[in-house]
């Protein structure tokens, strides 16, 4: 079992449904007031380096696919095309539509939105469209694929937030772990000041305290990703060795999930270490 990432735990639930659709709301302008009327499908098992599609639901014909993404990645829109043919694909069983079907089967109109707080961002909003991706992009493409990015740093799309209170007490509590661990002060106890530090009013802060372990153990595992993801950023191996072996990607994530970060840092360099690990895991 993967780890739930916070924002999922937060707006992913379906025991939460009423904060998913306040944030819906938020977003979008809308008033819908019966979270009932929401159908939760995220996709399970869409895993790369331990990441999975974050949050996607239904409602009132429309498809919102939600991603929370603490770096900025360019390639969301591609990353949000894979996730879309995939969830359309389990709508039309799920409805028992064929492709050959006399009439058009009717689709959920999809939208997609990353929730976007990596540091240094100064920007409320901002759009990523798939056709920026191709090595044409000036000449007319018969596809295209829009991705609003919103910033969910505190302070910024202050109207967002003052829809959705859960959203601002999030902002709240990562703006508080950074400003912790800036002045030198570990992982866990940043997130215990940060609970404790949510104002009394807070609707998240009775959920995080008495999930208080939960919660730490999914930002630990958020913290190791992002450590691995960024030295994989910048050192730019994972696509080398992944040319070779289509199951490479599938080891480094089983590595992330289990913090073997020495193995995982040991394959990159080392190939037959790697191909010793694929046959461990029956990979090969």
């Amino acid at each position: 079992q993967y780890k739930d990432r916070l924002f999922i735990f937060l707006f992913g639930k379906e025991e939460r449904k009423e904060w998913t659709l306040e944030l819906y709301n938020a977003i979008n302008g809308t008033d819908y007031t019966d979270a009932s009327a929401i159908e939760i499908n995220t996709l399970d098992n869409v895993l790369f380096m331990g990441m999975r599609n974050d949050v996607s639901f239904i409602i009132d014909g429309n498809l919102s696919l939600f991603e929370h993404q603490s770096t900025f990645n360019p390639n969301m829109p591609l990353r949000m095309l894979e996730y879309l043919v995939d969830l359309l694909r389990r709508y039309c069983e799920e409805k028992n539509y064929n492709y050959y079907m006399a009439s058009g089967i009717p689709l959920p109109n999809p939208r997609f939105v990353v929730f976007s707080n990596w540091e240094g961002d100064n920007q409320d909003e901002r759009t990523l469209r798939l056709s920026d991706m191709f090595m044409n992009p000036q000449e007319e493409v018969s596809i295209e694929l829009y991705v609003r990015v919103l910033n969910i740093n505190h302070g910024y799309n202050k109207h967002i937030m003052q829809r959705c209170r859960p959203l601002l007490d999030y902002s709240i509590f990562v703006d508080t772990i950074r400003e912790c661990r800036g002045r030198g002060m570990d992982l866990g106890s940043a997130i215990d000041r940060a609970i404790d530090g949510l104002p009394d009013d807070s609707m998240i802060r009775g959920l995080l305290q008495s999930n208080r372990t939960e919660v730490k153990g999914m930002l630990e595992t958020e913290n190791d990703a992002k450590k691995v993801l960024d030295m994989v950023y910048y050192n730019g191996k994972v696509e080398g060795k992944a040319e070779g072996h289509k199951d490479v990607a599938k080891l480094y994530s089983i590595l992330i999930n289990e913090k073997r970060h020495d193995d995982f840092e040991k394959a990159l360099s080392n190939e037959e270490y790697m191909n010793q690990l694929l046959e461990q895991y029956k990979l090969l």
